[in-house]
């Protein structure tokens, strides 16, 4: 009928209007107590940390009415307003209302708006026209499958909760939110064909433990890529079971030992200003603690991403959290936490100079002039109203930093999404990749200068070959093929497909032509160059990554890598993605057989080797952007294999304290000949940071030969008689290894009791 004719225009505005990623709340439906929180009365928090999380919390307030983010403040307004309007808006209105409750995760009240609408068509007898009608049964049917995840996976939570392929004990117990959406879904094909809902609507029969049996055949799709049987056995999600599950959006993991006992701790972080940080402390016997009051952290809010690095040389970590990406005002401050080495954190981020109000999401800590103390790149969104830099803040070495990016032609202007560092021409210095969405990424060569600061750089793209893709977002360096050249992993996150991603993904797995731009890798030709090899290597697939790292998960020498995929759209449920390397020749995936599919959206990734028993665990923030798009992060513990290990501690003295820059080489030796492992230390990926402790595997037959370091100040040296299976901490300037001993442990899965 004519009177509704705009019903369609409001919700297509409304399903455009989120051309942004991600945001919050303290999001309740936790069950019980987020890890036993020792009861402390006394804590007092340095005023810095006080005064930073005031501002945290003002901003937003200020922020709250343009958050497009803050759903629920919206749906309240838009419900109190429908009921002043005429009858036509008020439907129309209604039904943005519902949206906007379904964003929210108040998929209830979604639903009797929905109802409301109906009955109040019937009352008056009118009809809708197909298109405002398929516009209502879009947010009924999605409505109604979150409700049953909501339902399912959030509130009855197990270790097996959304991973594909489901198993029995993830099928849905109360069935009637996945029910209704097959219904709705299933009469809306009828009408139409879109592969959004018919992977929707192959989801909801998997759910119900029906699928592929109860899928009609015309829209059976394969919940997966086909993968080489029998590369890697399954990992077991752990996170709830030992209680470091923090259930929030989409944000940042640093893993490393931030407290000075030798055992990895986690610290985790979700996007929005309301959302409280957790740290994790590994208490080292198969048990965590989340003691965020303790640390001096409570009220430290938001970071959709964290870097960590030893910042003033003392010996402990430092932790960088980055803040106000994807919102069109995000001028929010980043913080600089320094470790007090006790456990605790202050914020120096103003009296370190380091205080800015620009969006950004991505840093790097890498000492660019060689002189021992880390400096910071910060990459930042640039607005077309605003003049947004990227800033690379300089170590004075007496705890202040200056943003010294124009000067030494640092200060690109783009929407930057992910940056990385490494000396990928190995002349000793560390140069910077810049990836960006929307237009060509950029790679810029530290080169030695004769301007006060004795380096400068070069934009050298177009010579290295490395501009895609366009539509571009994490990214990191490492030596894929161990040859000694680090390469470019680079990922896409793709806006013309954007609100389109579970149907781009349906359409890999049926063998279509999608239009989502792939992930690429370059690989490092040694001379300057690279070369494009991501179909040579099989990873030409629909990846819209999120945040994403790498590591070793079979312990064979070849780094793998974990994407969280996933985009701010409540139908975009598509399962996060795990390639494993095949001997630097091919990237073979590993998804299903892993146990790594999962639904949710994906976030910051962390490979570590938590429980210390010589193989890496993978971490993941889960959750996505809208304030009820929350979820469990998981840890999926490492079944292990029979190969070796070896874990080396590095320490600077000349060179910077973390060792970020020095380069690794591991020689073996075994009966079939001598090969070379390489990593270097770095912030690694643009999403999710490793521990600075280096983690390498290696076959069984091969014993270590030599350990080759490259420190970035004082240069080579070999060790040798290292043994397998062993943890050495080294120190610049001294010949001796120290070997280190920590006793692994298992995970005591029951230590931590969810309430119902």
């Amino acid at each position: 009928m004519q009177i509704l004719r705009y019903t369609l225009l409001i919700i297509i505005f409304f399903f455009l209007s989120c051309k942004e990623e991600q945001a919050p709340m303290d999001h309740s439906h936790h069950h019980g107590d987020p890890v036993q929180t020792e009861k402390t009365s006394n804590i007092t928090m340095p005023a810095a940390n006080i005064e930073m999380a005031s501002e945290l919390q003002k901003l937003s307030q200020e922020t709250k009415a343009i958050n497009s983010y803050k759903n629920s403040f919206k749906a309240k307004k838009i419900f109190e307003h429908a009921v002043k309007l005429d009858f036509s808006q008020r439907i129309n209105q209604t039904v943005n209302g519902a949206y906007q409750s379904l964003l929210a995760g108040n998929n209830n009240d979604g639903i009797a708006a929905i109802n409301d609408v109906k009955n109040a068509l019937k009352q008056s007898n009118l009809t809708l026209n197909e298109a405002s009608q398929k516009q209502i049964d879009q947010v009924e049917a999605v409505l109604y499958f979150r409700k049953g995840e909501i339902e399912n996976c959030l509130q009855n939570h197990n270790e097996e909760s959304c991973i594909l392929p489901l198993s029995e004990k993830s099928y849905h117990t109360l069935p009637e939110g996945s029910t209704k959406a097959i219904q709705i879904i299933e009469q809306m094909l009828g009408q139409e064909m879109d592969l959004n809902y018919v992977w929707l609507l192959n989801l909801a029969h998997m759910t119900l433990g029906n699928y592929p049996e109860s899928v009609p055949k015309k829209y059976l799709v394969p919940l997966g890529a086909d993968e080489k049987s029998k590369l890697l056995p399954k990992f077991k999600n752990v996170a709830s079971l030992i209680g470091v599950d923090d259930n929030k959006l989409s944000g940042g993991v640093v893993i490393d030992d931030l407290n000075g006992n030798g055992y990895p701790d986690i610290l985790v972080s979700s996007w929005d200003l309301d959302d409280q940080m957790f740290f994790y402390i590994n208490n080292g016997d198969g048990t965590f603690t989340n003691k965020y009051k303790e640390a001096g952290l409570e009220g430290i809010t938001g970071g959709l991403n964290m870097i960590h690095g030893d910042y003033n040389n003392d010996g402990y970590e430092d932790i960088f959290v980055l803040r106000g990406a994807w919102m069109p005002y995000g001028k929010f401050p980043n913080s600089l936490l320094k470790n007090n080495g006790d456990g605790t954190f202050s914020d120096v981020t103003k009296e370190s100079g380091i205080y800015s109000l620009q969006p950004t999401q991505t840093a790097s800590f890498a000492d660019f002039n060689n002189d021992g103390h880390l400096d910071v790149f910060i990459g930042n969104e640039d607005y077309s109203n605003e003049n947004f830099q990227c800033e690379l803040f300089l170590n004075n070495g007496d705890e202040t930093f200056s943003n010294i990016a124009a000067e030494v032609n640092a200060n690109v202007k783009a929407f930057v999404k992910g940056v990385t560092t490494s000396d990928y021409d190995n002349d000793g210095d560390i140069d910077i990749f810049i990836s960006i969405n929307g237009e060509n990424n950029v790679l810029l060569r530290n080169d030695k200068a004769s301007n006060s600061f004795g380096f400068n750089f070069k934009n050298v793209s177009q010579q290295a070959g490395i501009s895609g893709p366009v539509e571009s977002f994490p990214t990191w360096f490492f030596d894929y093929n161990n040859d000694g050249f680090d390469d470019i992993f680079v990922s896409s996150f793709s806006m013309k497909s954007y609100n389109n991603l579970s149907a781009e993904y349906a359409k890999e797995m049926l063998n279509l032509k999608y239009s989502s731009e792939t992930p690429v890798l370059y690989q490092n030709n040694g001379d300057g160059t690279f070369t494009n090899v991501t179909i040579r290597v099989g990873l030409d697939k629909v990846c819209f990554t999120m945040g994403s790292s790498y590591g070793d998960l079979n312990n064979d020498g070849y780094l793998d890598f974990y994407l969280g995929t996933g985009e701010p759209d409540l139908k975009a449920v598509i399962p996060n993605r795990m390639f494993l390397n095949e001997g630097g020749k091919k990237f073979e995936e590993v998804t299903m057989q892993g146990g790594f599919g999962h639904l949710q959206k994906g976030h910051a990734v962390s490979f570590a080797d938590i429980d210390f028993d010589g193989d890496q665990d993978v971490y993941a923030v889960m959750g996505g952007a809208y304030e009820g798009d929350v979820f469990f992060n998981a840890l999926f513990e490492n079944p292990g294999n029979e190969n070796n290990w070896l874990k080396l501690k590095l320490e600077g003295t000349k060179t910077n304290k973390s060792a970020f820059g020095a380069k690794v080489e591991i020689v073996l030796n075994s009966n079939s000949g001598t090969r070379s492992l390489h990593r270097r230390i770095s912030s690694g990926s643009s999403f999710g940071e490793n521990p600075t402790l280096i983690e390498v595997g290696f076959r069984k037959n091969e014993n270590i030969a030599a350990v080759i370091i490259d420190w970035p100040v004082t240069g080579k040296v070999e060790f040798k008689n290292l043994e397998n299976n062993s943890f050495y901490k080294i120190t610049e300037g001294k010949t001796d290894v120290e070997k280190k001993k920590l006793d692994k442990f298992d995970f005591k899965l029951n230590a931590h009791h969810h309430h119902h």
